[in-house]
Order: structure tokens, then sequence, then C-alpha cells
């Protein structure tokens, strides 16, 4: 059965449950990629596709069997997860290479393994080039699932192995810093949204000199560096819409922080944002304080 390569997901668990069905009915690949922000239901799927070729079932995992219940429970052996490090921006050769005993395992319950790599945009170089030598001459019974947020970072000889999927995600909100709100409570950028008036708050600090660039900077270092820019940008996308088209549905502490700026400031800490998101995307160290000290000072320059 051949799928559309883009899928457009809400919040719809009979959407869901389709989709599945139409992945049961065709043949699974030795490799997937499937790319979509956080907050397009991807991961949702992902897991639960994960668990019906576990399960070995027509549609759906049945949640009674022995595969099921170890899958439920995260012990599943047939299951190896390479993610981000603890305060790393990117996926070492190291796990790469510790990945290639489990590759050629046997699987110990089914009939096959499963390689689940998330966030695969995230892998350095010399990562993707080994990961390339395991997906040329894959063992069958190994399925690779490669999770993205974008492709900017990965190579096309990995995305050329893989079975592309991508999950578009019309979210209807209110405002662009409403995005962070969809975010699960694990993921720091749903932190960010419950601190958003502190943010804001610290903003406007900043802007009549209440504070300095280094201390609030400082202040900020907590954040992982891309989470901390990407937040900035809706906040600054935001504000440009308030000024485009003014609205009382803001509260008194944006409301102060838009009218502090203009829209020509506001597009320049777009530029210099966007520019940040990208060496990010490329896993180039950044300086944190330097680079939030910089960013601080757009707000408040003319």
């Amino acid at each position: 059965m051949q799928l559309p390569n883009s899928f457009d997901f809400f919040n719809d668990i009979d959407r869901m449950t389709k989709l599945l069905s139409q992945f049961a009915q065709s043949k699974i690949a030795q490799a997937y990629l499937f790319i979509g922000s956080k907050h397009s239901f991807l991961n949702d799927f992902v897991r639960q596709l994960i668990g019906n070729i576990l399960c070995g079932s027509e549609l759906k995992s049945c949640g009674k069997c022995k595969s099921c219940r170890m899958y439920a429970d995260a012990a599943h052996p047939d299951i190896s997860y390479i993610t981000l490090e603890e305060n790393s921006n990117s996926i070492k050769i190291d796990e790469i290479r510790n990945l290639q005993i489990d590759v050629f395992q046997t699987p110990q319950c089914g009939k096959y393994r499963m390689i689940v790599i998330n966030p695969a945009e995230r892998l350095n170089m010399q990562a993707a080039n080994a990961l390339l030598k395991i997906l040329e001459e894959p063992p069958e019974h190994t399925v690779f699932v490669l999770v993205a947020d974008c492709l900017n970072n990965l190579p096309l000889t990995i995305i050329s192995r893989c079975r592309r999927y991508f999950f578009n995600d019309h979210v209807e909100i209110d405002s662009y810093i409403e995005l962070a709100k969809d975010y699960p409570n694990s993921e720091e950028r749903a932190s960010l949204f419950a601190a958003k008036d502190n943010i804001i708050a610290r903003l406007n600090d900043v802007v009549v000199d209440e504070l300095s660039f280094a201390s609030v900077a400082n202040e900020w270092t907590d954040y992982k560096i891309e989470n901390i820019i990407w937040f900035l940008y809706l906040i600054t996308a935001e504000a440009i819409k308030y000024l485009l088209l003014p609205d009382n549905k803001y509260d008194a502490n944006f409301i102060k922080f838009a009218n502090s700026q203009n829209i020509a400031k506001l597009y320049n800490q777009i530029d210099l944002l966007n520019a940040y998101i990208g060496k990010s995307q490329k896993n180039i160290v950044l300086n944190q304080t330097l680079a939030l000290e910089k960013i601080l000072l757009g707000y408040v320059s003319c």
C-alpha cells in the first residue's frame, strides 16, 4: 500500500488510528524518517507505531502480550534509544559506535529490533557518517526510526536511505507564544511558556536599565541556548504582530515591552535570532552568555 509522504496532523485520535492502520498494511521499511515539530503529535504517532511493529499485530498493539507489556514499562530489550546526552547539543560518534552491537543482535521477543534516534538532526558529522555505514547494509531484522524537527543538518545520504514522512502542524493559536504551550510538560519549552511572564518582565527590566544584560543573560543560562532563543523569537514575533495590529487581549507586561520597541528594531532582532537558531541547528557551539547579552542589547539599542 502506497502512503502519502505528508500528513496534516491535528489532535485527532481517529485520524492517528487511521494512519497507523495504513502503516500496518504497508511493508515495514528498514529505516523511517519522520519530520515534524514536537507539537504536531508526531512523537505520539511514533510511539504507537513502534508498539505496533514490536507486537506484530495487524492494526495495533494488543497491549496484553509480553512484548506490549515490556514496551509499556519502558523495559523492552529490542529497543535502543539514541538521544542527546545531558548538557550536550549534539549526538556524538561514540553513541553510534555503541549502537553497532545492538544492531546485529537477534531480537529477543519478536521479529524486529528497533533503533530510535531522536532528535536525528542533532547528529554531528562523525556520528552521521558512522550511522550511514550501518544504513548502507542494515540487518533485515533491524528497523531504524529517525525523528527530526527539520532536515537542515541531516546529510542527504542518510535522508535518501529512509522512507520519509512529513507531519504538518496546523495549530490554531491566538499568539505565537502559545506555540510553546503545546509541548509536553517534560520539555523545557513547556517550562519557558510557564515562565513567560517572568521572561517578559526581565526584557522590560533590561529596556529601562533596571537590570544589566549580564545579570539577565546569566539568569537565563539555566535554559538550553536553542530553547531560550526560540522562545525569544516567539515573543519578538508576537510584539511585531501587536505593533501592527494592537489588541487589548494582551496583558500590561507584554504591552509595555512591545511599546518600548519599534518594528524595524524587532525585525533586526528576528534576523539575529534566526542566525543563532541556524548555528544551533548546525551544532555550532555558542557562548551562551555572550549570545544572550548581544540579543538583549538589540532590544535596547536604537
